[in-house]
């Protein structure tokens, strides 16, 4: 089953900002994270593990990833690798973690697997614009986010 869910503020230019997907589990986070980018005026849509994160860029593209850590079937470190191993550089998202985890080691463990940055939970409405604009403004500049990633079916990707 696949959970996508489209939400977009009003008045807001879709050319001036890539998509948005949100890899989180929790329902309720998954309700705040969505209304908190539409309020800030992101396209955002969602996936509820990093298999079916995997999955939806397949079909769509995605320029930002806010990726939960632990979720079930796969989790976020492991669905970070797989994106990295998969997509072309030019059809690379940038991968933000948004988690809980905030032990020591934390945020390096996600940037060892391939994020990009790093957002902790409950997330500071400030923080998550300014990290969002950070890295939509770097990807247009590079020319990325504007292509469709294309995914081969992979046999050893599978849901555990």
């Amino acid at each position: 089953m696949n959970s996508v869910l489209t939400t977009t503020a009003v008045g807001k230019t879709p050319e001036a900002r890539l998509r948005v997907l949100v890899v989180e589990d929790n329902i309720v986070n998954q309700r705040l994270a969505l209304t908190l980018l539409k309020r800030l005026g992101w396209t955002a849509s969602l996936a509820s593990n990093g298999f079916e994160a995997i999955a939806t860029l397949e079909r769509e593209n995605f320029g930002l990833v806010l990726m939960d850590v632990q979720m079930p079937v796969m989790d976020g470190l492991m669905a970070t690798k797989e994106i990295r191993r998969r997509l072309p550089p030019e059809c690379q998202p940038a991968i933000i973690a948004f988690t809980a985890n905030t032990l020591p080691g934390d945020r390096e463990q996600c940037l060892a697997a391939g994020m990009d940055d790093y957002l902790s939970k409950p997330v500071d409405p400030a923080e998550m614009s300014a990290k969002l604009e950070r890295w939509n403004a770097a990807l247009l500049k590079e020319g990325r986010g504007s292509l469709i990633p294309f995914f081969e079916n992979s046999p050893d990707l599978q849901p555990a």
